[in-house]
């Protein structure tokens, strides 16, 4: 008899597609949750009476009864810290970090200079998240922006020539006035159109939210069941084409090994066994999932989070009283090692997570 695998429901709310600076959607969430049949039933109850075909936030809310069975569920015994996560996302913020994956990293690591050490990474983003906008205006940084995110999805050389020139005029603008922050762009002058990773390997969607997030909460359920288990996730154009990826961390015939540096640690491989996609309206667990999502968005968006009695104040005090974000790719202040929780030097040899990661996927590891 074959054993019933761990079900784990994943969705995602705030995905715009190609718009990933939608100043009407800057969040990305993606919550997951395991519930027995059980729990599934219990929870149900708390939504009886409601007549659409299946739970959806974006309906819920528009109603006070929606908006309080919505806080009722997240309230419930059910929803604990132990079987929902949630990982949320600024967008903008992330296209940063990948402009630093994909342009700075490899100009350090050409210097001799791991990237990745003491969270270097990290403080470049914040940084630069932080000071550009108010150095450059925020619509010179938005379009340059665009520009890098057009480049790596469309890989044309059009695109390409786009990026470059106005990192050209950036670098221009800042190498006298602020030579530090050019420095920043310098890698962008030595870019050809050619033999370069903007038009190499990378795919749109190495540009997803839902992508980064998969990897995140694949790890994550790994740990914390244990044991092989299968993920039950809406259908989703990402999740279908990153599936193949996502599965090859999680290949058996990997050695058991844990790579990373300092608090961004994963044991491989990960113990995904089936990624299964399905329709939402004939799995209550992925609906549940969608309103957890939903929630978190909604608030994390929202200046009324902040304003005592509303219903995001009222969503944000739920999540973090119980703890539900197990993680956030966000801007901060922090560019210090320590602040950032970094503050450890990797022994000789050891790999940090993306090159691990891109050690698996050239079939190295």
């Amino acid at each position: 008899m074959t054993a019933i695998l761990p079900r784990v429901f994943f969705d995602e709310s705030g995905n715009t597609g190609q718009n990933l600076l939608d100043s009407d959607s800057p969040v990305f969430s993606l919550a997951t949750c395991r519930f027995s049949p059980e729990k599934i039933r219990e929870c149900a109850y708390i939504f009886d009476g409601h007549t659409a075909i299946e739970l959806k936030f974006t309906t819920l809310k528009r109603r006070p009864v929606g908006q309080e069975r919505v806080l009722r569920f997240l309230q419930s015994v059910a929803v604990h810290r132990e079987n929902v996560a949630v990982y949320a996302i600024h967008k903008s913020f992330m296209i940063v970090t990948k402009y630093c994956d994909i342009v700075l990293e490899p100009y350090a690591r050409s210097s001799g200079v791991d990237f990745y050490t003491r969270g270097r990474n990290i403080a470049t983003a914040n940084l630069l998240a932080i000071t550009m906008p108010a150095i450059l205006g925020e619509i010179t940084w938005n379009g340059f922006l665009h520009a890098f995110v057009r480049v790596v999805r469309e890989k044309t050389i059009s695109a390409f020539h786009d990026f470059k020139t106005k990192g050209e005029l950036i670098h221009s603008f800042l190498e006298q006035s602020q030579p530090l922050a050019a420095s920043f762009f310098e890698p962008i002058l030595m870019l050809t159109p050619t033999g370069h990773d903007l038009l190499g390997p990378m795919t749109g969607y190495d540009l997803d939210p839902l992508t980064t997030s998969y990897h995140h909460m694949a790890g994550l359920w790994s740990n914390r069941l244990g044991t092989l288990f299968e993920i039950v996730a809406d259908e989703s154009k990402a999740l279908i084409a990153e599936a193949p990826r996502l599965m090859a961390f999680s290949d058996p015939a990997l050695k058991s090994v844990t790579v990373g540096y300092d608090r961004r640690t994963q044991q491989f491989p990960l113990k995904v066994a089936k990624i299964h996609s399905a329709d939402s309206k004939h799995e209550q667990g992925i609906q549940f999932a969608d309103i957890i999502c939903g929630a978190a968005c909604a608030f994390l968006k929202s200046e009324q989070q902040f304003v005592a009695g509303t219903f995001e104040a009222k969503l944000m005090e739920v999540f973090y009283e119980k703890e539900l974000f197990i993680g956030r790719l966000w801007p901060t202040k922090d560019i210090n090692p320590t602040a950032l929780g970094t503050d450890q030097v990797p022994s000789a040899g050891q790999d940090s997570l993306t090159d691990y990661t891109t050690k698996i996927l050239r079939g190295e590891a």
